[in-house]
Order: structure tokens, then C-alpha cells, then sequence
């Protein structure tokens, strides 16, 4: 009679661990299945940037952007050629010359920013629009990877219990169940 009282609460045991076990991997792929959309948005919107990036969506235009055609910046090259070459009857002097050398740089550097500028303004281009595009996409990707995250450590939760039962599986039989 003891024994078969052993058995059964070896039995009743070994049974509950199992239980605990298969209701253990329900949850798991509940939750699986839940993070699922949001995984797969960041997956949709990494595969977005990465085509975006390959593509030059996110950059401004350049290959259609010539310096020579903006107006502003012939105008003020002239202006500064002229002021440079008024009044010139002697070659210029090495202070002089570097002093133009200087002016030339600077109004590369300014004038080249200025004018891209005034072309994409031109053109009701905007960085900021782009740089949106992207960061919508980033954060798309963000929240994929969390839930990717998030399902990883459900995964790792779901070994360590399965661990746990089947140990408590294994000490019941070992008393006599199953």
C-alpha cells in the first residue's frame, strides 16, 4: 500500500512537471507569436534601409547640380575678379598674392555651399525630410530588434525552466512513476 502510494505521488509529480513544461512552451510561442509583427516591421524597414542606402534614397541630389549655373555665384565671381583686377598696372606681389590665393579658397568653400544650397531650396529638396524617412525606418528597425531581443530572452527563460522540469521528470521516475 505504501508503495503504491509512492507511485502515485511519483506519478502525480512527474505529471506536473510535464505540465508545467508543455504550459511553459505554450506561453513561449504566445509570446513568440505576438512580438512577431513587431519583428517583422524592423526586418521590412532594416531591408528599406539598406535598399535606401544602396540606392542614394536618403542623399540629396548631386549628379544634376552644377556650380556653373548658378547665377549668384557668376555674380559674385565677377564682382571678385573685378575688384581683384581693378586698378592692376603691376603684377601683385607675393602678400597680394596670397591674399587672393585666401579670397579664392574661402569663396570656393562659401560660394559651393551657398549655391547647392539655393539648388536644392530651388527644388523644394530637403535633408530634413530625408533624414526623416530614415530615422522612421531606424526606428521601425529599433523596435525589431527589440522584439527580437525580447523573444531571446523568452527562448533562454523557456530552456531553463525546461531544464527544471525535466529534472523533476527524471527525480519522480527515478521514485518509482511512469
Amino acid at each position: 500500500e505504501a508503495r503504491k502510494a509512492a507511485e502515485e505521488a511519483a506519478n502525480a509529480q512527474a505529471n506536473s512537471a510535464q505540465n508545467a513544461r508543455t504550459f511553459q512552451q505554450e506561453m513561449f510561442d504566445k509570446q513568440r507569436a505576438n512580438q512577431e509583427p513587431w519583428r517583422m516591421a524592423g526586418v521590412n524597414a532594416l531591408g528599406e534601409i539598406q535598399s535606401g542606402i544602396q540606392s542614394g534614397r536618403f542623399d540629396l541630389p548631386k549628379g544634376e547640380f552644377n556650380l556653373e549655373d548658378d547665377e549668384e555665384y557668376q555674380r559674385r565671381l565677377r564682382e571678385g575678379n573685378a575688384f581683384a583686377t581693378s586698378g592692376m598696372r603691376h603684377p601683385l606681389s607675393a602678400q597680394q598674392q596670397q591674399g587672393m590665393k585666401e579670397y579664392n579658397r574661402g569663396y570656393a568653400t562659401n560660394e559651393l555651399d551657398n549655391a547647392y544650397n539655393r539648388y536644392i531650396k530651388k527644388r523644394n529638396l530637403s535633408k530634413a525630410s530625408l533624414d526623416t524617412s530614415f530615422n522612421q525606418l531606424a526606428v521601425l528597425a529599433g523596435i525589431g530588434q527589440t522584439a527580437t531581443t525580447q523573444t531571446a530572452g523568452n527562448l533562454q527563460n523557456l530552456g531553463a525552466s525546461n531544464t527544471k522540469y525535466s529534472t523533476a521528470i527524471a527525480d519522480a521516475q527515478s521514485q518509482g512513476a511512469y
